[in-house]
């Protein structure tokens, strides 16, 4: 749980960030927040999916809803700009008005995470800080709109969410964290079960039941999610993305990145050659 600076007498509170890495830390909180990444590579997770963090898009994540942005461990740097607002804070009626109710749809699809590719030109760009204080609010309900009216915004996580309030969180913060230590090698599920002080099928039951996956499920999906943000930034070719995640084998590979994306490393490296308004149908990594 992160406590936000949300003061009570604000509608939504805005901070920009400009950090060597991004944070990395499996968190949730009652606020909503909208997030513009505008520097940095790496990884999104989100609820039970994971997909390549891309510069320039927003991402909105609901009430509660687990999540965190992992830095690739070649990017240089990490800059990213963030609003975090109550929907309550508002009231009911005011989401109930012909000009506010198409916000609260998308909001409320926001409680299994969006991203908006190509953001337009926002406040989160900007920065409000720049806008005078009399004109924060209307740019705030602006943007909200404009989202809300975009026809690109892709779902994130498409299983039942975990419970949040679970005290087991913190071991799951702990599993993620040795799958991502030991992302370019092999993971080994029993090293992970015995460090959490649990038998190998206990922790299998665990892991499944917080993520919606098995812990090898998630540490490929974690490695494919890492080929998919080397080929973005162009940094490497399919091959050397492969055997830099960890994969040895390029058929297991292959048969692994179509099972996770529902695409070949080839057609998906063509896809993201497209121009950027085509990108919102293609499948999720």
């Amino acid at each position: 749980m992160e406590p936000v600076p949300l003061p009570p007498d604000h509608a939504f509170v805005y901070r920009s960030f400009d950090r060597p890495r991004f944070g990395a830390v499996w968190h949730y909180h009652a606020e909503i927040e909208l997030t513009l990444v505008t520097k940095g590579s790496g990884a999104v997770h989100c609820g039970n999916s994971i997909l390549p963090l891309r510069e320039g898009y927003i991402y909105c994540f609901g009430p509660n809803l687990p999540h965190a942005f992992i830095s690739q461990p070649r990017s240089p740097h990490a800059a990213w700009s963030v609003l975090h607002f109550r929907l309550g804070d508002f009231g009911e009626p005011f989401w109930d008005k012909a000009q506010t109710s198409p916000i609260a749809k998308m909001l409320e699809r926001c409680r299994n995470g969006l991203v908006f590719p190509a953001a337009p030109k926002t406040p989160l760009e900007t920065s409000f800080l720049t806008i005078p204080r009399t004109g924060r609010l209307s740019a705030f309900l602006a943007l909200l709109e404009e989202l809300a009216l975009s026809t690109y915004g892709r779902t994130i996580s498409r299983l039942p969410l975990p419970d949040p309030q679970l005290n087991s969180h913190t071991l799951l913060h702990r599993a993620i964290r040795h799958a991502e230590d030991a992302l370019s090698g092999p993971v080994s599920q029993s090293k992970v079960s015995a460090e959490l002080r649990m038998s190998p099928q206990a922790f299998s039951r665990f892991f499944k039941n917080l993520t919606g996956r098995t812990f090898q499920r998630y540490c490929n999906e974690l490695r494919i999610a890492q080929v998919c943000s080397s080929l973005e930034t162009g940094t490497a070719t399919i091959s050397e993305a492969a055997f830099a995640a960890g994969f040895n084998n390029l058929a297991n590979f292959n048969r692994r990145f179509r099972d996770v994306t529902g695409q070949s490393p080839s057609d998906y490296l063509a896809s993201i050659r497209e121009p950027v308004a085509n990108t919102a149908s293609s499948p999720d990594c």
